[in-house]
């Protein structure tokens, strides 16, 4: 099946193999995500995040809980194909080629038609919106790790102000685009 920038301009993708990221078909994301299976989505706003399992060494396909876990997110494209994949190419390069402690790692991403994906961290404890705004929140956030997560996001704000052909710091960035690792570190998503 190739990959986005084949899929859409018929021209050999500019990125090497021995890049860090992966090249998945959308057969190997189906399998990921057991076919994109509603019990594994997580969000429906302009596309949807998806948990999957994957082979942290082949970057292959596992089965659910004996790999690890990942999110895709598809992104669909509707009136304007032509800048919704210029823009995506080149926000993917940027995030091949660059990393933020505060950024989520881009794993992979692929294509099909008009549709695009990418595959990243997964982060079980969810958003800040989570921990914020949900009636069924967790227990309160302290002002020590609410001030940690703004010092976080605001150092990655700055990253990626300071990287001039990228879209992702013109993006609206919200509670649910800002994910919380383990230890409550935020983490940036795009």
């Amino acid at each position: 099946m190739g990959n986005c920038h084949t899929l859409f301009t018929g021209q050999p993708d500019p990125i090497s193999t021995e890049e860090r990221v992966k090249v998945f078909t959308v057969a190997e994301l189906k399998k990921t995500t057991k076919d994109f299976s509603k019990g594994m989505v997580k969000g429906e706003r302009f596309g949807s995040h998806v948990r999957g399992y994957i082979n942290p060494k082949t970057l292959s396909p596992a089965k659910e809980g004996v790999g690890m876990a990942v999110a895709v997110k598809r992104f669909y494209m509707f009136k304007d194909l032509d800048q919704d994949l210029q823009d995506w190419l080149i926000d993917l390069e940027f995030l091949r080629r660059n990393s933020h402690p505060s950024l989520v790692k881009l794993i992979g991403y692929g294509s099909d038609r008009r549709t695009l994906f990418i595959v990243a961290e997964y982060f079980p404890i969810g958003s800040l919106e989570n921990h914020i705004y949900r009636e069924t929140r967790p227990k309160p956030l302290s002002w020590e790790t609410r001030l940690n997560i703004s010092i976080g996001v605001a150092q990655c704000l700055a990253f990626l102000h300071s990287w001039k052909k990228t879209s992702l710091s013109r993006r609206y960035l919200t509670a649910s685009k800002i994910l919380l690792d383990l230890e409550f570190n935020a983490r940036v998503s795009y």
